[in-house]
């Protein structure tokens, strides 16, 4: 069990969900927040100095292994994020940019005869609290 919300980021309460939807019969959403996400280990001046990360990651249903896109976009997001040495800023912007290049590598190594996913894809949408202020960047 993962520790409660306002225990990793005190003043902040948050919950993250996906739902499946009426359409299909697999989600192939993915969502990380600071408590699923970033492995703190005690270490939360790295939290306090980068702020806390939310993202959520919708994969493309028209293209194969969207599930698998999500999920890869998310999980590069805030690795590359949070392993960072630069101001918040830039981190985020290299994150980005690692999340896609992430996503465009999953798919080139798809071996899956059947079900290529070379042209696999996500949306991926993010937010940052750095201190005290919520700010949007999408």
């Amino acid at each position: 069990m993962s520790a409660p919300a306002e225990a990793v980021v005190p003043g902040l309460t948050f919950a993250s969900l996906t739902d499946v939807g009426k359409v299909r019969s697999h989600n192939e959403d993915f969502v990380g927040d600071p408590v699923s996400m970033f492995a703190f280990d005690g270490d939360r001046r790295r939290l306090s100095r980068m702020g806390s990360l939310f993202a959520g990651a919708d994969g493309m249903g028209r293209h194969s292994g969207g599930e698998v896109a999500s999920r890869v976009a998310v999980e590069a997001l805030f690795s590359s994020y949070y392993s960072s040495e630069e101001d918040p800023r830039r981190a985020l912007d290299r994150a980005m940019a690692a999340a896609n290049d992430a996503v465009r590598g999953a798919g080139q190594g798809s071996v899956e005869p059947d079900a290529p996913r070379t042209r696999m894809g996500t949306t991926l949408v993010r937010r940052t609290r750095p201190g005290a202020r919520l700010s949007a960047m999408c």
